[in-house]
């Protein structure tokens, strides 16, 4: 399980939490890739409100996320 570390930027911890996941991928697929990595929730909660879509990769996660 991941641990949350307060010092690492949100689009880190996001970026992190997502690894792994083939794109392209639904905001949903984002978020069930975080609770599978055992992502912090706030990080959870970050990306079930990013806009419903296809992400084709994790730098268009990002940019959604405003920090990418």
């Amino acid at each position: 399980m991941a641990t949350s570390d307060p010092e690492k930027r949100v689009d880190t911890q996001a970026h992190d939490a997502i690894a792994g996941l083939e794109f392209p991928a639904s905001r949903d697929e984002l978020v069930e890739q975080a609770r599978a990595h055992g992502a912090d929730p706030r990080i959870i909660d970050t990306l079930e409100h990013i806009p419903e879509g296809t992400y084709f990769s994790s730098e268009d996660v990002l940019k959604d996320l405003g920090e990418g």
